[in-house]
């Protein structure tokens, strides 16, 4: 059954959020976005034990549902997302869906008794028609179980009219932040998160009352914060901190809380589509990852055919797009495929390759790109053989000091979160998802500010005798993190 989305009954759920939201701040006397982030995706789900439903076995059905299907790839992502999504995606002409457009995202999710059966339904729909998407399904409940990103607001469009007159069954209400449409939420936030980003709104606009000691939140007041606000720079990718990314996003916000008509939001898609080209520059931080992707086939390429071989395919790849001059690499699921590489745009390829090497010819870069590759993989072997021979020292101190701000995060939050939070400190620096203070009101996440995280997962990795991330954080918190169950056994 479609709801009935009245503003003025969203408005006021919108209030209620904001108050809630306080007075958990003060209970908990923390103001954590983390917190209202996870009170937002959670929103609508009044069944506590859908938290921690796990959806491993519907992944596996998926995945061989769609093995065979032309126009849809499905596969759990353990790369960028650690197994707890399962992709399903339809590219054409080797584009990354981002670079088409900044597409509709569809928010849906629904009970535990449909939601395979309207999953189903979806993606047949989406396979049978050949829709250019990238979607998502979540491994736990939350409101935006289901995420699927169209470039074409046209077809984006013919998808949720289907999904309002087919799979509305068992549906479970998106958060009041987002403009509907039947039973799905709508937004456009491209390389950021658009409820990480009102949950960052809401934690300012209630820091900003609590030092004011102005507890009085509603509504309005809190449409005029968004008005005037900025996002700042939250220490992750610059192209998710671009500039114009963060007006765009505060700006649907704004048109999001203030009206329920869907010619708004078309019409901030079609604001959004023209600054396409003030924000389609290439800088460092994407970059290195096109370039590190790049990598992964050239390499598999060079092991099996030699540099020669991978010259050729790599040349024709930066000129036409066409990668089956380049060795498969296995993907998530075991098997060998290119997908990975499909995602991204071959002309971004080239113009990263053109800012590393300052020249334009496909020739010299592909030589030079792979001259760089055979040298590193010659280094790397001497350097293993040297640091064997120095039998060098590992910091245990350093690992020690990290492992306690650890602990504080996963005694209040436990292994997942800190998972994510030590993950994301090592890949990048990023703190945001350590707790800020320990479950005796003891400063922590502040106290990162003195590890330098490079010099920090060096050690770890020295330590676990392995590369792989997962793996060093794994055994990490196996030697390292007091289980809560172990807690009493540990203190005698």
């Amino acid at each position: 059954m479609i709801p009935n989305n009245n503003f003025e009954n969203r408005k006021n759920k919108i209030e209620d959020f904001l108050k809630k939201s306080l007075q958990m701040a003060l209970d908990d006397m923390e103001l954590s976005r983390q917190k209202i982030y996870n009170e937002l995706i959670r929103y609508g789900i009044e069944d506590e034990d859908l938290y921690y439903l796990d959806n491993d076995s519907l992944f596996h059905y998926w995945t061989n549902r769609y093995m065979e299907s032309k126009n849809i790839d499905v596969a759990v992502d353990y790369i960028y997302f650690n197994g707890n999504f399962c992709i399903f995606e339809n590219y054409k002409n080797g584009d990354n869906i981002l670079d088409y457009s900044d597409p509709v995202k569809i928010y849906l999710s629904y009970d535990s008794n449909h939601l395979r059966r309207n999953v189903d339904l979806i993606m047949d729909f989406l396979e049978k028609n050949n829709i250019v998407h990238y979607s998502k399904v979540a491994k736990i409940y939350r409101n935006d179980m289901l995420t699927i990103r169209i470039p074409d607001i046209n077809q984006a469009y013919k998808v949720i009219d289907f999904i309002n007159k087919n799979a509305s069954d068992g549906y479970i209400e998106t958060n009041p932040f987002c403009i509907k449409d039947g039973v799905v939420g709508l937004a456009i936030d491209n390389y950021n998160s658009y409820n990480s980003r009102v949950a960052e709104l809401i934690c300012d606009y209630l820091a900003k009352k609590i030092s004011s000691n102005d507890f009085d939140v509603s509504y309005d007041d809190f449409v005029l914060f968004t008005k005037d606000y900025e996002f700042k720079n939250d220490g992750l990718s610059k192209t998710r901190n671009n500039k114009i990314y963060l007006d765009e996003i505060k700006n649907l916000i704004y048109i999001s809380i203030t009206s329920d008509k869907i010619e708004d939001f078309n019409n901030h898609y079609y604001n959004v589509s023209k600054n396409k080209n003030k924000k389609g520059i290439i800088n460092k931080a994407n970059s290195d990852i096109l370039l590190e992707t790049l990598s992964l086939f050239v390499k598999a390429t060079i092991v099996k055919h030699g540099p020669s071989f991978a010259k050729n395919g790599l040349i024709q790849y930066l000129d036409t797009g066409r990668c089956d001059g380049l060795s498969r690499v296995k993907d998530n699921n075991g098997k060998l495929n290119r997908n990975l590489l499909k995602r991204f745009n071959y002309k971004d390829m080239k113009k990263s390759l053109i800012m590393k090497y300052k020249k334009h010819d496909s020739s010299y870069l592909a030589e030079s790109f792979i001259s760089e590759i055979t040298n590193e993989r010659n280094n790397k072997t001497e350097l293993t053989n040297e640091k064997n021979d120095k039998n060098e020292v590992i910091d245990k101190s350093l690992i020690k000091f990290f492992s306690k701000i650890v602990n504080d995060t996963y005694q209040k939050y436990g292994h997942e979160q800190v998972f994510v939070a030590v993950f994301n400190f090592l890949k990048n620096g990023y703190t945001g998802n350590f707790t800020r203070y320990s479950i005796d009101g003891e400063i922590s996440r502040d106290r990162l500010i003195d590890i330098d995280y490079n010099q920090l997962r060096e050690n770890l990795m020295m330590y676990c005798g392995s590369d792989d991330i997962d793996t060093v954080i794994s055994k990490f918190l196996n030697d390292y993190i007091v289980i809560k169950s172990k807690s009493n056994v540990n203190n005698i």
